[in-house]
């Protein structure tokens, strides 16, 4: 078993954070020989009117975006085995799409998140919050993704 990692998995959103997750991803896909895919979640928004015209514009907008950070990978140098286009809750379509590329064992349990508003992260599989950080307090987003038993 090698302590390196065989897939790498990009989750980009077009941003300049983004730009500099795809430098490193690209870096550790290469060094290691890791498969690399990259993927783009977008949320459609709702409309009374014109819903289908939104929805097709978005979507649209969502494939430039994953196809222009997949020529940027691509001209640093690395293979992308698939670029992949979610719709969705993007925290929820990432981890959906790890498990199903074999990224992450899917889990036995429930996985709990918060996003603290400064962009800080914490994560737990099952049972209940024992740390600090999901505590909770103003702007403190939590998500829950439950996985059938």
């Amino acid at each position: 078993m090698s302590i390196f990692p065989t897939k790498v998995l990009l989750a980009t959103d077009g941003s300049g954070d983004a730009e500099l997750a795809a430098t490193t991803a690209t870096s550790l896909a290469k060094s290691t020989g890791s498969e690399l895919h990259v993927v783009h979640v977008w949320r459609p928004v709702p409309s009374v009117h014109f819903d289908a015209l939104i929805r097709q514009e978005m979507g649209r907008e969502a494939q430039e975006i994953l196809d222009a950070q997949v020529k940027k990978v691509e001209g640093l140098g690395a293979t992308v085995a698939e670029g992949h286009l979610r719709e969705g809750d993007a925290s929820e379509e990432i981890i959906t799409l790890a498990a199903e590329i074999g990224y992450i064992q899917p889990p036995k349990s429930d996985i709990r998140w918060s996003r603290h508003p400064t962009g800080h992260l914490g994560c737990r599989r099952g049972g209940t919050e024992r740390s600090g950080w999901n505590q909770g307090g103003q702007g403190v987003q939590h998500h829950l993704l439950r996985y059938p038993s």
